[in-house]
């Protein structure tokens, strides 16, 4: 059995988000909330994270993958997001 691959994502309490990606040394590239901080300030919000993050849980490895052009849409999209928070 191999070893999963891991990363740890450092929020901080004065900052509603954390990054980690390959640029930063990461194995795994994933975005992290500060929900309190987030719902001190705009509950709506955080109402709404958690609700993806709920959604997000029931995606399973075994479910089928997406279709290529969408995975790249969406791979295009993280790199704007991670280019714009370094």
């Amino acid at each position: 059995m191999s070893e999963e691959i891991t990363s740890k994502l450092t929020l901080k309490e004065n900052k509603s988000t954390g990054i980690s990606n390959e640029s930063h040394d990461s194995n795994v590239s994933g975005l992290g909330f500060n929900i309190v901080f987030i719902a001190l300030r705009n509950p709506v919000l955080a109402v709404k994270i958690m609700e993806l993050y709920k959604a997000a849980t029931s995606i399973l490895p075994d479910d089928p993958k997406a279709p290529d052009e969408d995975y790249q849409l969406a791979l295009e999209k993280l790199s704007e997001v991670m280019n714009a928070k370094s």
